[in-house]
């Protein structure tokens, strides 16, 4: 028997879709999305090795061909780059020393992506400024963190060249903004042209949100653009890190 992908389920899969199409897949246009999904038993344990015959698709209750369907990559695999922002709250409430001790381990990230991935580090108040613009740097990305508690006392000085307003969106404008610069970053670097790239933001905040910015466009951009967008919440004391 089939095991159908209701319409909710497919809506979610492409707000949170973890990775991305080619150059060429997205000059085919929104008639072809690439879907990520898995399957869970009644225990809630992954079910691994379906084929596509296990699956059927409906949109608006329409039967639809899956293509191009393909088992997961395993978590060791490091085929495909990686384009991350990693977008930090600029709050005080924010320990900068916590920050400060995750240098390391940011910088070390780069040994579990594919040699050609990308990672920068912006800082987000009401404007959103670069610590480290997108590059294969773990020294920069190590540096980006070190000198956390510096830069964000300077955010609020005044505007750099490296800086852009978001104004009362914050956080969350800084990030469609950063959807917009991963996608372009994807396009033009010449190690990455015509590749399949997982492109995310991991958004770094205590939950400093403003309750009145719409979330809805934002989802939708991601989705468009397959962007995954992954929030860590960020305890205000503690000697928690953030990387495991």
């Amino acid at each position: 028997m089939a095991t159908r992908l209701a319409l909710p389920t497919l809506v979610l899969v492409l707000v949170s879709a973890a990775s991305f199409g080619t150059q060429q897949e997205r000059a085919l246009g929104p008639s072809r999305v690439r879907i990520y999904f898995s399957v869970l038993d009644k225990q809630e344990k992954p079910v691994p090795g379906l084929s596509a015959d296990k699956f059927e698709l409906r949109l608006n209750g329409k039967r639809t061909d899956l293509e191009g369907f393909r088992p997961g990559l395993a978590h060791t695999d490091r085929s495909i780059p990686l384009v991350l922002w990693i977008l930090i709250d600029w709050n005080p409430n924010v320990s900068a020393e916590m920050m400060r001790r995750q240098g390391d381990a940011a910088a070390k990230a780069f040994t579990l992506f594919n040699p050609d991935s990308a990672i920068g580090v912006k800082l987000v108040s009401d404007r959103s400024e670069t610590l480290q613009p997108l590059a294969h740097d773990p020294a920069g990305l190590h540096r980006a963190f070190a000198e956390f508690s510096r830069r964000r006392g300077m955010l609020r000085v005044g505007a750099g060249e490296d800086s852009v307003e978001v104004g009362a969106g914050g956080i969350l404008g800084a990030a469609e903004y950063a959807i917009d610069e991963l996608v372009n970053f994807s396009l033009a670097d010449p190690a990455l042209k015509g590749r399949e790239v997982h492109r995310a933001i991991m958004i770094l905040s205590d939950g400093n949100v403003n309750p009145n910015y719409g979330k809805k466009p934002l989802y939708e951009k991601a989705g468009v653009e397959n962007v995954f967008l992954y929030p860590v919440f960020v305890p205000r004391s503690g000697p928690y890190g953030l990387w495991v």
